[in-house]
């Protein structure tokens, strides 16, 4: 089943969301953001300098629904007692990993370890 086809009480976590701008095309898409938690890596700073889109993105998310959080490290999901069992749908967005675009292999190599 497609991400977008998954309606009602389902919960979906996004991970690795850069500017929430697929969290909001997924709302969007799917009329509503009940259920949708979207995630950065980044700090609102961070975000900010980034992804100048950001607020505005994630205030879309916000306003049909979903849920944004930020801070999140995707490595230690297992670790957020909330996150525990909470999700129906995992959608893996290539996470940030800290590591910089400087050696892409090992970035890739890293998201395959994830």
């Amino acid at each position: 089943r497609a991400l977008y086809e998954v309606q009602g009480a389902h919960r979906v976590l996004l991970v690795g969301e850069g500017n929430f701008s697929f969290a909001r095309a997924l709302c969007e898409v799917r009329g509503s953001g009940e259920g949708i938690y979207a995630t950065s890596f980044d700090g609102e700073a961070t975000l900010k300098r980034k992804y100048p889109d950001a607020l505005e993105m994630r205030g879309k998310v916000e306003e049909m629904g979903g849920t944004t959080l930020l801070n999140v490290d995707a490595t230690k999901l297992h670790k957020v007692r909330e996150f525990r069992d909470a999700f129906r749908i995992i959608s893996w967005n290539f996470p940030h990993l800290g590591a910089g675009e400087k050696d892409v292999e090992k970035n890739n190599e890293q998201h395959r370890k994830l």
